[in-house]
């Protein structure tokens, strides 16, 4: 992660270590006697159920696009040859759109000029949200937020 930055693969196998963390506490408490056979099968499915949701309530594209350009912008000022893969980011989903705006604005203001392919790939990710919503069957709450984010970040 240090050279590359996080990924979707990264962040589930960090949750999928948590996950086994906390079932190993689970079986750990069982055999010591604090917890019944019961309560240990509820905690997993709790657990489960917790770090499912908990993925499908946060922002991850958000998260994982800003912890990527902050470790871009970080090691670029520090002259390292680790570049921002902005292709990998464009392969995100709408949610990361605000930072790749936001990306797009420092390197804009830095140059004084627009360097990059952030345009293009908030632009490709309108198209994307676009010819996804024309059928009715898929349009879903999610698809309309994304849109209206991308088309608050297309006004500025």
């Amino acid at each position: 992660a240090d050279v590359y930055g996080l990924t979707w693969l990264r962040l589930l196998v960090y949750v999928g270590a948590l996950g086994i963390a906390g079932g190993l506490g689970l079986v750990l408490f069982r055999l010591l006697g604090r917890i019944g056979q019961e309560d240990m099968v509820r905690g997993s499915v709790v657990l489960f159920f917790l770090a499912i949701n908990m993925l499908g309530i946060f922002n991850i594209d958000g998260f994982i696009a800003k912890q990527n350009i902050l470790h871009a912008t970080t090691r670029e000022s520090g002259k390292t040859e680790n570049p921002l893969d902005t292709a990998y980011l464009c392969s995100l989903g709408s949610g990361a759109a605000p930072e790749i705006a936001q990306l797009a604005a420092m390197r804009e203001g830095a140059a004084g000029k627009r360097i990059g392919n952030e345009a293009e790939c908030l632009t490709s990710m309108k198209d994307a949200l676009a010819s996804r919503n024309r059928n009715w069957q898929s349009l879903t709450l999610h698809s309309m937020v994304s849109g209206a984010r991308l088309d608050s970040i297309g006004e500025q």
